[in-house]
């Protein structure tokens, strides 16, 4: 057996003299070996060292369990694309309206012998004396001659309820009453009372389309048509003629008078114009309106004007 050299002896203090530099480097490499060991075994868990920390940048790292999916670069985010989506146009809004307007007629008075008995047999035109009574006699021929002329008519006031239909188009539905100028009753078997109420319907376009709640005027076109019976006045000065004898009934005639002459058309008619309206605040609407109209069965031609203010329903 060999034997083992004791440390007190001077062969084991010459060992460890030589054996000290290899042990001191051995100490050394130690750490360096464990860090490259652990970096092996995982090296995905330990994180890189940059020499800043997130309370230096300001950063706070994501959580391992919170941490959103990659996404392609050039993939919007999800609210983006939420706004971005086209969405379809809302419908517009239905319009209603209701206004109560002033309406003047105008007619075209034309006719001869207006005042003669068989001009007003006819029923077209209607003769009256100062008193009220209708002018019976027979005027002499120069002072019977031909009219022709515009006249004024009838006044109404009406109320009406329009629909829009969509954007561009509107139906209207219309009824009122006369105020002034509806002639008085004719004598004779076939004599019909003055209508005095007015029904109407219409139809309008707006190119521009219904003007906007506090916006500008817009223009408008329409037809129409129903039932009034328009009457124009005027007054024609007539003397007696002494050649024809005086009615039984009426021989108080003198032999100059001013007569009350009407010109009655309707009760149907039919209407073309146009006009503007414009809503000036949220419910506050105006409209001026003009038509050209043909009257029938009995015949006559005319013009109406129309101003009227409402609500913007």
């Amino acid at each position: 057996m060999a034997r083992r050299p004791l440390r007190g002896t001077p062969s084991a203090a010459l060992l460890s003299i030589l054996l000290a530099p290899a042990r001191a480097a051995a100490s050394d490499d130690a750490p360096a070996r464990d860090e490259h060991e652990r970096a092996a075994a995982s090296p995905d868990d330990t994180p890189a060292t940059t020499g800043e920390s997130p309370a230096t940048t300001g950063e706070i790292p994501p959580d391992d369990d919170e941490a959103p999916p990659p996404r392609a670069p050039d993939a919007p985010a999800r609210g983006a694309a939420a706004d971005a989506a086209p969405r379809p146009a809302d419908a517009p809004p239905t319009r209603r309206w209701a206004f109560v307007s002033l309406r003047q007629d105008f007619a075209w008075v034309d006719g001869d012998r207006v005042c003669s008995p068989e001009v007003q047999r006819a029923g077209d035109f209607s003769c009256f004396r100062a008193n009220g009574t209708q002018y019976l006699g027979t005027p002499r021929p120069e002072d019977a001659a031909t009219v022709s002329g515009g006249a004024i008519a009838t006044t109404r006031v009406l109320a009406t309820y329009q629909h829009f239909l969509g954007t561009h188009w509107a139906a209207a539905a219309t009824a009122g009453v006369v105020l002034r100028g509806g002639g008085p009753r004719s004598v004779g078997r076939d004599a019909r009372s003055f209508f005095p109420f007015h029904l109407e319907g219409q139809l309008s376009w707006w190119p521009s389309g219904a003007p906007a709640r506090g916006g500008g005027p817009s223009g408008f076109a329409l037809v129409g048509g129903g039932l009034a019976q328009i009457d124009s006045k005027f007054s024609l000065a007539v003397r007696e003629d002494p050649s024809a004898p005086p009615p039984p009934s009426q021989l108080d005639n003198p032999e100059r008078q001013t007569l009350d002459v009407y010109r009655k058309t309707g009760t149907g008619f039919a209407a073309i114009g146009g006009g503007i309206a414009a809503s000036t605040s949220r419910s506050l609407i105006w409209r001026l309106a003009v038509e050209a109209m043909a009257s029938f069965p009995a015949f006559g031609v005319g013009a109406a004007l129309e101003a009227g203010v409402g609500f913007d329903l």
